[in-house]
């Protein structure tokens, strides 16, 4: 998989993980900061997606996903982002606040 995403010409939207390169940590803040410099716009989503993974982790569980045996991680995520727009426009439509979810389901 992660050769097929570096052959690609897509740009990381997560910083290059430390752990699993074999450049040198300094290379890897150059290339980092290079793409924040070049890729302003999108760098920004960075912290969007952060946000939305954090919360559903969080409400939905989704953390517990990665270890379930004979998985489909597309369908589940396209569920779960689903099912997260229709409870924020549910909240949306009954001025309730966005970020409180347990309320759509009564918890």
């Amino acid at each position: 998989i992660f050769s097929k995403i570096k052959s690609s010409n897509s740009i990381p939207v997560i910083d290059l993980n430390k752990r699993n390169t074999k450049y040198y940590e300094s290379y890897n803040r150059y290339v980092m900061k290079s793409f924040r410099i070049a890729f302003k716009n999108d760098y920004k989503l960075r912290w969007e997606i952060e946000r939305v993974n954090g919360i559903m982790d969080m409400s939905f569980g989704t953390e517990y996903v990665w270890y379930v045996r004979n998985r489909n991680y597309l369908t589940f995520a396209g569920i779960t982002v689903v099912l997260f727009n229709l409870i924020v426009l549910f909240n949306l439509f009954h001025n309730l606040p966005l970020k409180k979810i347990s309320n759509f389901f009564g918890l």
